[in-house]
């Protein structure tokens, strides 16, 4: 009977070497999912920082092409009062030929400046756009990355589950005995 419950005893003994690595491993898992936790959640705020700059860049852009916009209506407007009028009439009506020289050139003038901003705010735009596609996608991480979170939460509240199941059946079989 000696040697029946000192093989029972040594048994025992294993078991409980076997439990305190189950719990140690259990613990150590906890702590680094913890730390993935942690490292995620500066990646989503990180991300979150990062689409407030990407929409207030949008902002800006937009703003600049509402701008560009009214000056190149401007621009277009004046040019077509200037041209409107009959030339020869114009032409007649001015006192000398350095202020017909002077019309013609304004004319010219805002003709180019109206197409150096039609090429700025083509500019803008595809900036714009691409800020938008970086936007969509810096958001797309960030669900990703919520996404993440969440599944790493799930495998702590798990894993605190099964370290509690296996203390549980620890006390039932120290009950036993």
């Amino acid at each position: 009977e000696i040697r029946a419950y000192q093989t029972q005893l040594e048994g025992l003994s294993k078991e409980k070497d076997s439990l305190n690595n189950t719990l140690k491993e259990l613990d150590i898992t906890k702590k680094k999912l913890q730390t993935d936790i942690t490292v995620t959640q500066k990646k989503i705020d990180k991300t979150n920082f990062t689409i407030q700059g990407l929409s207030s860049d949008i902002s800006n852009k937009e703003d600049v092409i509402l701008d560009s916009k009214e000056s190149i209506k401007s621009g277009i407007r004046q040019t077509n009062e200037l041209e409107s009028g009959d030339f020869l009439v114009h032409l007649i009506s001015r006192d000398n030929f350095t202020s017909i020289w002077n019309d013609i050139d304004n004319i010219s003038t805002l003709r180019k400046k109206t197409e150096e901003e039609i090429v700025r705010l083509k500019q803008i735009k595809g900036e714009l756009e691409d800020t938008r596609q970086t936007s969509i996608d810096a958001k797309n991480e960030l669900l990703s990355l919520k996404s993440k979170l969440s599944d790493q939460q799930k495998i702590i509240i798990q894993n605190a589950n099964e370290k509690n199941k296996l203390l549980q059946q620890t006390k039932n079989s120290e009950t036993n005995y």
